[in-house]
């Protein structure tokens, strides 16, 4: 999320200043271009027709060319960006995993396998980028003739009036700068091309992420769910309680049970019928099902992870966790 979020804005906050500087020059030389350039005449058909500020149209078709061009050429590199940033997501992850669990995998002997492991998703990292770079060099390789060809195509467009004696060659110069800014500022989307890619990819996994979170709270909220309630009793117990999983199928319904304080209780049965999950329902962080858990209202309750948990801070802040 730090990663997406950084990219998000970095590549937000360039592509709207560039985005800014495309339209306040589009809008200062279309106007001169559209002076300098003149009408231009031509019979068709036994008609005399005339096209005013033709060249300002013909900036407009060379850029509309050129914008479907690289958006054929580059259209990968959303889908390959998108994969680059789950990749090495991926890779943090279980090198942040790793760390944590250092002792362990020592103990185990498993430093082998850890490395194969880790090896296979930098690999994945590497092929998914190897195709980032082919994609862009592409891209990058249609930019440059793109560009180079816009150097030639003003004077080859605006030769007709200059050989017909319509336009000087002063006026020919001009013309030909003037058709220049405005098929840059008209080209911005080909010029930007490669970060579009990256930020597209970049909101993708950002409103992928919101969506599933918007999704999970509405189903809480609106769905049937697990009612926690707190009661003035020193037990816990549970009514007519139903465990599901978060696709709806159900571990066990029917659970009526009632646990008093100082008495000793073991919750026994297969794997995976629903042992955890009714202890998660009891500590009120499983809301998937139905019925009824009542707690103590003074909170006089601690339940134990099947993974300890130790915060950090001193060790004054660790014993008195969660309390100041």
């Amino acid at each position: 999320m730090q990663e997406d979020l950084k990219l998000f804005t970095t590549n937000t906050l360039s592509l709207a200043l560039g985005l800014l500087r495309a339209v306040v020059s589009l809008c200062s030389f279309v106007f001169i271009l559209w002076t300098l350039s003149g009408p231009l005449g031509f019979s068709l058909g036994g008609r005399q027709l005339s096209i005013p500020g033709y060249m300002v149209w013909a900036a407009l078709f060379y850029a509309i060319g050129g914008t479907w061009l690289a958006h054929r050429i580059g259209q990968p590199l959303i889908r390959l960006n998108f994969e680059q940033q789950k990749y090495e997501a991926d890779l943090r992850y279980a090198l942040t995993r790793l760390r944590e669990n250092t002792e362990g995998v020592a103990l185990y002997r498993g430093e082998l396998d850890e490395r194969s492991t880790l090896l296979t998703r930098f690999a994945s990292v590497w092929q998914n980028w190897w195709s980032l770079i082919q994609y862009q060099k592409r891209l990058v390789g249609f930019t440059a003739f793109y560009e180079q060809l816009a150097m030639v195509f003003p004077f080859v467009v605006a030769a007709p009036r200059y050989f017909a004696g319509n336009l000087q060659l002063g006026g020919l110069m001009q013309t030909a700068s003037a058709f220049g800014r405005v098929q840059d500022a008209l080209s911005w989307f080909i010029g930007a091309y490669a970060q579009l890619a990256e930020w597209k990819a970049t909101v993708d996994r950002l409103t992928g992420f919101h969506h599933a979170i918007t999704t999970a709270s509405n189903e809480a909220r609106t769905g049937a769910a697990i009612s926690v309630q707190a009661n003035d009793n020193a037990a816990v117990t549970a009514s007519d309680l139903t465990l599901a999983l978060p696709d709806g199928r159900v571990l066990v319904d029917g659970v009526n049970a009632g646990f008093k304080q100082g008495e000793h209780v073991l919750e026994t049965g297969p794997s995976g019928c629903g042992k955890s999950t009714l202890f998660r329902a009891l500590a009120g962080i499983w809301p998937f099902g139905t019925g009824q858990v009542q707690t103590p209202v003074n909170g006089a309750v601690m339940f134990l992870p099947q993974k300890p948990y130790l915060p950090l801070g001193t060790l004054r802040e660790v014993i008195a966790y969660p309390k100041d």
